[in-house]
């Protein structure tokens, strides 16, 4: 209001010089009533907004707690799913090998089943049987021994999964073989000691006792499953470790008939522990139901969710008609929220399906917990409301005491001149009173509208601009949730897509015997700029890279995107390693504005040789650790970054892995890690760490080292990328001899060479053509070589030959020499290299490697 404004104080004063103390008194005795009127709205208000405070915040809570219950039941769901997805698949994977054994026998050489070994604890495959197969038939012999091919397959999966108590094959015809670490209960104090007379003293001799698969409960529900179908037992508790267990099983089929049964036992630990683990608040947890509608685990050892409270007890027929009707749902594998008593406890429960084996993971937690926030800030706004009004009410009593005191002398006097003048000071604060009011429960569009020209009026506008600063403040905290948000999901979706860019580290090539390999990755934020890549160039050369680009984050991601394509459009089999990562440096520097760069070690490894090229550009050394133990860096040939410097050069070299090697790419994420005290894991401490490791499969290789690196960070926060690669090299089983390489020994290679493409029956046709390469080859090498010993080694995987001749002598290239022209006329040829061209000619790969001081030359021919 523009000019200078009145105050109240002026107006009390003006009226008292003119009504001396009538005004004082009436004014007083109406403003303390005034007061007393704002106290009682004021407390008023202050309960319905705790009320109502309360609510809101109960119902909030309650819907996030219902979310949070649902999302954990669904992810522990998923996490057993996964456990029983492995053993599922091993399962079938002995099946299917037991279906082609049944088509084609011819395929497999005959192996012999060994009876368990008594007292032994290691893993291994046994034979059991039916009491009716003490005098088997010939064809009931020939069938074990053809099954005994699935012997290896079973150790191995027993041996990858903790889960797996024991796999095995059973035929209808009563045979049993069967993997696992408990060879010694098979003699203990059940089976039969028989007699064995000798020329000497009687020998006694322990006799497994028979095994009736047909009998057991897997069995017979796989003989009712459909073909391919995987079925479950009841959670069965095992007699010989302790602990319950379950048992998956398929049927075997041959011309449409079930032969055999394939199944695998699972210790059912990891389950109960992802169930007693569950904690959600104070008073959180969570069970199991299975398909009948039974608690078959849960932390609770008494109650209505207690498990093996009544064994047979079925949560469908539980009094609790609430819990009755969820379980129904359960049953039905369906997933949901809902709130009910429960040992007469009112709770949360949610739930979700394990639907592969039709049971049910559920979590609870007391409403009361959930609540609790909102009853104590309920509480807390009362009690302070208590406290104002009780405050508010003695300092009325104070004033009203002496108001009392002066009123008594002039009240008569001033009553009738206050009475309409007070009026006018003490409609603007009730009205002001009453606007407030409208503001209560969040309504903030409410304007006060006074023209008093006093302190009420700046009252009035100071609440309208205090709710138009707080409009103001949660339309802007909105936007910058709703920004943060934003944010935050398109990190998660980069880090995924990334993720998801790079190869399956942890199932690559499992079908190849002669490496295994696997890859983690763990970023330092949401996305890094760590990569590694593998993939083969052909069936015999396999590319490996590890690279770490500068900086972290989005950016650092998206340079890596870039760089891992140029590099795997640039490495190829027919192209120098050293000039394939010269184009990529070249095209890296191209348009490189923000100066990043990038470390990278690339390879290719030949697989059936062992040998491996590779540059370093800047990249950390790799770690080779050998089959006796021994470990050590590989220096060789470290030069400049990508993108550092363009027409950079980088020099290739070479190694020979050997059976048992272990190659360990990495990047600098794992050795500059540093503990509170400012130090790096370094190089040393994961040679030493790595030295000490035993032989484990990749993955358990590096969960070991994470977990060391893990631990020297201790509490302190991850600040790089983390990338690993473990190549474990096996290579190809050649049969091979060594001799003099001279003339008169020549018939020693060849009949070796000749006896096994017999075995393997290669054709007359391939057996002329693999003679005449042999022939060309030995006599160069017997000729012209100056060697001392000739090895020469032959393999036959996958209908493909391969034969090397590895010499001593001296450094020699034949593939280097030019094809001589076989249009011209025989006297205008150069003389020399048409044996070497013959060999090109006849086979479908020849390879020269020199490595170790020896001349290697490999032909490769499908037979």
């Amino acid at each position: 209001m523009a000019g200078k404004k009145k105050r109240i104080g002026t107006k009390v004063t003006v009226l008292l010089l003119s009504m001396v103390l009538l005004a004082v008194v009436i004014t007083g005795a109406v403003s303390i009533g005034g007061l007393w009127s704002m106290k009682k709205i004021s407390a008023e208000h202050s309960v319905e907004l705790g009320e109502t405070a309360a609510e809101d915040a109960e119902r909030a809570l309650e819907d996030m707690a219902g979310r949070q219950l649902l999302n954990t039941a669904v992810e522990r769901a998923a996490y057993i799913e996964e456990k029983f997805a492995a053993v599922n698949a091993y399962v079938d994977g002995i099946a299917r090998l037991a279906e082609e054994i049944y088509e084609d026998p011819g395929n497999y050489p005959d192996r012999e089943v060994k009876l368990p070994v008594p007292g032994s604890r290691k893993l291994a495959a046994q034979l059991l049987y039916s009491e009716r197969l003490d005098s088997p038939t010939k064809e009931e012999r020939e069938e074990l021994l053809k099954l005994g091919n699935v012997q290896d397959l079973l150790v191995q999966y027993n041996a990858n999964n903790d889960m797996v108590s024991s796999i095995y094959l059973a035929t209808k015809s009563g045979w049993m073989i069967q993997a696992d670490y408990i060879a010694f209960s098979k003699y203990q104090d059940k089976y039969v000691k028989e007699t064995k007379e000798t020329e000497g003293d009687g020998e006694a001799l322990l006799k497994p006792l028979y095994y009736e698969a047909d009998q057991r409960q897997w069995f017979q529900r796989a003989m009712a499953a459909e073909p391919g179908e995987i079925v479950y037992t009841d959670v069965i508790w095992d007699i010989h470790e302790g602990g319950q267990g379950i048992v998956c099983a398929r049927p075997v089929y041959h011309q449409g008939k079930i032969v055999a049964v394939a199944g695998a036992g699972s210790y059912m630990h990891t389950v109960n522990e992802a169930v007693l683990s569950t904690k959600i608040g104070e008073t959180g947890y969570a069970f199991l139901v299975n398909e009948k509608g039974q608690v078959i685990f849960s932390p609770r050892e008494e109650g209505e969710t207690a498990a093996y409270a009544e064994a047979d007890e079925d949560l469908r027929k539980s009094g609790n008609k609430e819990l009755a009707a969820l379980a129904e749902q359960m049953t039905a594998g369906k997933s949901g929220i809902a709130k009910l008593t429960l040992d007469q406890k009112e709770v949360y429960l949610a739930y979700a399906p394990l639907e592969s084996l039709g049971w049910s993971f559920v979590t609870v937690m007391d409403v009361e917990e959930v609540v609790a926030p909102a009853k104590e800030s309920q509480n807390a706004i009362l009690a302070l409301t208590g406290e104002v009004a009780e405050k508010q009410g003695r300092a009325i009593k104070e004033m009203l005491v002496i108001f009392l005191a002066v009123t008594a002398v002039t009240a008569l006097t001033i009553s009738l001149f206050c009475t309409a003048y007070t009026k006018k000071i003490t409609d603007p604060i009730r009205r002001l009173t009453e606007d407030v009011a409208k503001m209560d429960g969040g309504n903030l569009d409410c304007r006060i509208e006074l023209a008093t020209g006093d302190e009420v009026e700046e009252l009035g506008n100071a609440f309208n601009h205090m709710t138009a600063q707080i409009r103001q403040y949660i339309q802007n905290l909105s936007s910058v949730m709703a920004e943060k948000e934003r944010i935050r999901t398109e990190i998660e979706v980069a880090s995924r897509l990334q993720a998801d860019m790079l190869p399956d580290g942890a199932h690559a090539f499992s079908d190849r015997k002669e490496f295994s390999l696997y890859a983690t990755m763990t970023p330092a934020k949401g996305v890094g700029g760590d990569f590694y890549d593998f993939f083969l160039l052909d069936d015999d050369h396999l590319a490996l890279i590890m690279a770490d680009v500068s900086g972290k984050g989005v950016p650092a991601a998206l340079f890596m995107v870039v760089s891992r394509t140029l590099l795997r459009s640039c490495l190829k089999k027919d192209i120098p390693l050293s000039r394939a990562l010269f184009e990529v440096n070249n095209s890296l520097c191209g348009n490189n504005k923000n100066s990043m760069f990038v470390t990278v070690w690339a390879g290719v490894l030949t697989i059936s040789t062992g040998m491996l090229a590779f540059v370093n550009a800047g990249h950390c050394r790799p770690l080779i650790k050998s089959e006796d133990g021994s470990c050590d860096y590989e220096t060789a040939g470290k030069g400049f970054v990508l993108a550092g410097m363009e027409d950079t050069d980088y020099e290739e070299n070479r190694i020979r892995l050997k059976k048992g090697d272990r190659l360990l790419l990495y990047t600098d994420g794992v050795t500059e890690a540093t503990d509170p005290y400012n130090r790096l894991y370094g190089e040393e401490r994961l040679k030493e760490f790595v030295s000490a490791l035993p032989d484990l499969d990749g993955k358990e290789f590096l969960l070991r080292i994470w977990t060391d690196v893990d631990g020297f960070q201790k509490e302190r926060e991850q600040f790089d990328d983390i990338t690993m690669l473990s190549l474990s090299y096996q290579g190809l089983e050649y049969e091979k001899i060594t001799d003099v390489p001279i003339l008169e020994r020549m018939g020693v290679f060849t009949e070796f060479i000749g006896n096994i493409l017999k075995r393997e029956a290669v054709s007359r046709e391939n057996v002329i053509k693999i003679r005449m390469a042999m022939d060309e080859l030995i006599s160069n090498i017997c000729y012209y070589s100056g060697a001392k010993e000739l090895t020469v080694g032959c393999a036959v995987q996958k209908g493909v030959l391969r034969i090397y001749f590895e010499d001593d002598g001296v450094f020699f290239n034949p593939l280097k020499r030019p094809d001589p022209d076989v249009t011209l006329p025989i006297e205008n040829r150069e003389k020399g290299g048409l044996g070497i061209y013959l060999v090109k000619q006849q086979m479908e790969r020849v390879i020269y490697e020199y490595a170790d001081g020896k001349n290697r030359l490999t032909i490769v021919k499908e037979v």
